[in-house]
């Protein structure tokens, strides 16, 4: 019966995550509630940085797959030959940035023991990282600026992207749920679990009813998840995807 589990995993649109889950044996639907999308100007401002700053070491870091492949397919000859001169380290926040730069034949040469934004941070304070250059969602995160700041390193925080709901598809992952044809969820970041949440409200759903079979991929999204259902919310300890899988085998605490 396990086997048969029937996923809804929420997030960006990315190829691989329902692939994922189906080598681990799930029926998975994606439904990819946000729609990314690029910002020229963020990209122009990152190449620019990354010339301007042309003595010593730059830490080229990447809080997502989504900034680490747009930055790859824009940017990937100026970072190789960065990489190849010693000029730049390359650090990502987890396994599935890391291999979004590494199929472009970008190394990355950093990744934390915690794959959050914080960890990254406290990370890069550990090598005493000077300059950062992050290209990343212009709804990032602030924590990782704070510490990052706070170890006195100077970091180009730049949006390359921009994510916005798409309610279209958002009001067709509420119709699933309404059906009970969903057994477990998969949440990617706390905007998805608030677009989410409206989407149910807007369907006459109470957000409740989804405790105890939604999985939140990192601590951020499981505390807002918390907020918004009233219920705790489980999530993986190395917030990947493939580990988020081992919850939903767990049956997500119940």
């Amino acid at each position: 019966m396990e086997a048969e589990l029937r996923v809804l995993l929420l997030g960006p649109r990315e190829k691989k995550g329902g692939l994922r889950l189906l080598e681990k044996g799930f029926h998975a639907t994606h439904i990819p509630v946000v729609v990314v999308e690029k910002r020229r100007e963020g990209v122009w401002e990152t190449r620019r940085m990354l010339e301007s700053w042309n003595t010593g070491v730059v830490h080229l870091a990447f809080t997502s797959s989504i900034g680490a492949g747009i930055i790859a397919e824009r940017l990937g000859s100026l970072v190789k030959k960065m990489l190849r001169g010693g000029r730049l380290v390359t650090a990502c926040i987890g396994p599935s940035t890391a291999r979004e730069l590494e199929e472009k034949g970008i190394p990355c040469m950093l990744i934390p023991e915690t794959y959050t934004g914080v960890g990254l941070g406290e990370t890069l304070c550990r090598r005493r990282a000077e300059r950062i250059v992050m290209p990343r969602s212009d709804k990032g995160l602030q924590g990782i600026i704070r510490v990052l700041e706070d170890c006195g390193a100077r970091v180009a925080d730049i949006p390359v992207y921009s994510i916005r709901p798409d309610w279209n598809e958002a009001a067709r992952a509420a119709s699933l749920i309404k059906e009970r044809r969903v057994d477990r969820i998969i949440v990617s970041s706390p905007l998805v679990a608030e677009i989410l949440v409206e989407a149910m409200r807007r369907r006459g759903l109470e957000p409740s009813m989804i405790c105890g079979i939604t999985v939140a991929i990192g601590p951020t999204t499981a505390s807002r998840l918390a907020e918004l259902l009233g219920c705790r919310v489980p999530y993986p300890p190395k917030y990947t995807l493939n580990d988020a899988a081992e919850i939903l085998l767990g049956g997500c605490g119940q």
